[in-house]
């Protein structure tokens, strides 16, 4: 527990917080209501950047969660 209240300090620290933070002193506070739907949406507002010339990391796919790769290599054997 303690663990990871310093994790959360220390990353506090260097100016990074987590998603609920970024909804509430960003996304809400700066955006209409209305448009919340938009902002809130990773991919449409990363699109939006695009079209206006802001340069944005890669986008990379989901990924698969670690308990269906485990499932799936159970079976596998290494050579």
């Amino acid at each position: 527990m303690f663990g990871l209240w310093k994790t959360w300090k220390a990353l506090e620290a260097r100016g990074i917080m987590g998603i609920n933070r970024r909804n509430a002193d960003y996304v809400l506070k700066y955006n209409k209501r209305s448009l919340y739907p938009i902002v809130d949406d990773k991919i449409i507002t990363k699109e939006r950047a695009i079209k206006a010339g802001i340069h944005v990391p890669e986008l990379y796919p989901p990924r698969r969660k670690s308990t269906s790769s485990a499932r799936s290599s159970k079976g596998a054997t290494t050579s």
